[in-house]
């Protein structure tokens, strides 16, 4: 019997839907550095901090490494800072 996800679970689905939220979660993610390594120096552990909400997010949406992949080059505009 699959596991019902929760209401909070649901609600991150829900907002990250659309083509605007997948838009807004690249930028998210991209800022989290999630689509990065993360080296040795004075801003690791806030790096990583970032990295861990962006994880959480994408621990209540379930996505897949594939998914992450498929995120960043369907807005590959997210990973160009400007």
């Amino acid at each position: 019997m699959a596991r019902k996800p929760s209401k909070v679970a649901q609600d991150f689905r829900d907002v990250f839907s659309s083509a605007e939220g997948r838009r807004v979660l690249a930028q998210i993610m991209a800022h989290c550095k999630v689509y990065e390594p993360i080296l040795p120096g004075p801003d690791k552990d806030f790096e990583l901090g970032a990295r861990n909400v962006g994880l959480m997010i994408a621990s209540y949406l379930a996505y897949r490494p594939d998914e992450f992949v498929r995120l960043a080059q369907d807005h590959n505009g997210a990973l160009n800072y400007e």
